[in-house]
């Protein structure tokens, strides 16, 4: 039976569309990507464009740090869209599009929420796990916003990107 249902998620994994990620030349400083943030393992690359519908769309990758030189797994992202009160008015999650292991290669993601009206700010959580001693005895019991269990020999890292789309964000040339 479990043979049957891995033939299954296999096929299933070879029909999804294939990304509409194309590489940058310079990874490191994209000018296709102009918002940036360092999160020590790893560098996210993003940008934000309004869909025809309204709300937001995010595109962009994470890498791993040019600091840490330590493969990332796992990668995950989040995005909320929530309210002056700070309530969540939409939000969705979705892994990153290369399930292995990325030391040198960007992994890819795009997600969006819908509109929402007025006086919204966009909040990205991230997600990934990266190599760096005992992690937590492969309990699997710090999750991603996902489903994927930190593993053994794996240390979970977090973070929320506040006001996802502000100029803030954007990168400094020459960095």
């Amino acid at each position: 039976m479990y043979r049957h249902l891995i033939l299954v998620l296999i096929l299933a994994g070879c029909a999804l569309p294939p990304s509409s990620f194309t590489q940058p030349a310079d990874i490191y400083h994209p000018v296709e990507y102009p918002l940036y943030f360092d999160a020590v393992q790893a560098d996210l690359f993003w940008r934000c464009t309004t869909p025809e519908g309204g709300g937001v769309r995010i595109e962009g990758y994470a890498l791993s740090s040019l600091r840490s030189n330590t493969p990332i797994y796992d990668f995950q992202v989040r995005l909320f869209a929530r309210d002056a009160q700070g309530r969540i008015l939409a939000d969705r999650w979705t892994y990153g599009d290369r399930a292995m292991a990325s030391r040198y290669e960007p992994i890819p993601f795009a997600i969006s929420v819908p509109a929402t009206g007025e006086g919204v700010h966009h909040e990205l959580f991230y997600w990934f796990q990266y190599p760096g001693g005992g992690g937590n005895g492969g309990r699997g019991a710090q999750r991603g916003p996902g489903i994927v269990p930190a593993q053994a020999g794996l240390l979970p890292v977090s973070w929320t990107i506040q006001d996802v789309c502000d100029d803030r964000w954007r990168q400094k040339r020459g960095m």
